[in-house]
């Protein structure tokens, strides 16, 4: 999915590195349906791997575990991986200069797109990096809330449902104010809804009901996932035939 959907982003209206010339309205619709929940499952993902590792290690084995296998990827991403995209990029939009000339901008360490240094796509990386980190406080109340909240959601099978509220509200009052930019300072909307969601999957693996609860669910939570999509995207087609009669109105 991961190389389907960034293969896909050169086809689409929104910003991207480098764009095809001609764009395709067929992928839209598939592309912002993977939008909804693809990151949001890593992050989830993400979140039950902690949970999974510390039963297993101390903390300060996995803070050293977690420098190791994140810290460098990303540092190797930043040196390596990324300048030959950030240069085909320049090339995009009408460089002519070598791969050799352009290679020392990158320890200019001027950040992009002024400059050359960068993580691009590592942006998940960065961000798992640093929920790990900056949790490591919080884990062990983290634990006895899950206890908690297993209990509470037991009491009524659609509480579980209430999980989504602080999500939505961190969207709705912070999205606005605070478009994604992945920069990781600055990105408050995405920053805490995408820990919010970490955190959630730390909860969810750190106790053995809540982890049997999503397995005789399942079911059920597909189809609620089926129905918010279409209410989703039935909702976002209504609003732009809404927008349009109104800007034709307007016009006339």
């Amino acid at each position: 999915m991961l190389i389907l959907y960034h293969s896909g982003m050169g086809y689409v209206p929104w910003g991207w590195h480098v764009k095809n010339n001609e764009l395709s309205e067929a992928f839209i619709a598939p592309m912002q349906f993977l939008n909804r929940w693809r990151l949001p499952l890593l992050f989830f993902i993400s979140g039950c791997g902690v949970a999974f590792s510390l039963r297993r290690r101390s903390l300060g084995e996995f803070r050293s575990e977690r420098l190791r296998r994140l810290g460098l990827p990303i540092l190797a991403g930043i040196f390596f991986i990324v300048p030959p995209q950030i240069y085909f990029e320049r090339l995009a939009q009408g460089a002519t200069f070598s791969y050799a000339e352009f290679y020392p901008s990158v320890f200019q360490f001027v950040p992009y797109p002024k400059g050359s240094t960068s993580w691009h796509h590592l942006w998940f990386v960065v961000y798992v990096l640093v929920y790990a980190l900056v949790t490591i406080p919080l884990y062990e109340h983290l634990r006895r809330f899950a206890a908690m909240f297993s209990d509470w959601v037991s009491i009524s099978p659609w509480r579980i449902y209430l999980v989504t509220l602080p999500n939505l509200f961190v969207g709705m009052t912070l999205g606005p104010k605070f478009p994604t930019t992945h920069a990781l300072f600055g990105d408050w909307a995405n920053l805490l809804g995408a820990w919010l969601t970490f955190c959630w999957g730390f909860v969810f693996a750190s106790n053995e009901k809540l982890l049997d609860l999503v397995q005789r669910r399942r079911v059920e939570f597909l189809y609620a996932g089926i129905a918010a999509t279409a209410l989703f995207f039935t909702t976002k087609g209504f609003g732009r035939e809404l927008a349009a009669a109104t800007w034709a109105s307007r016009g006339s």
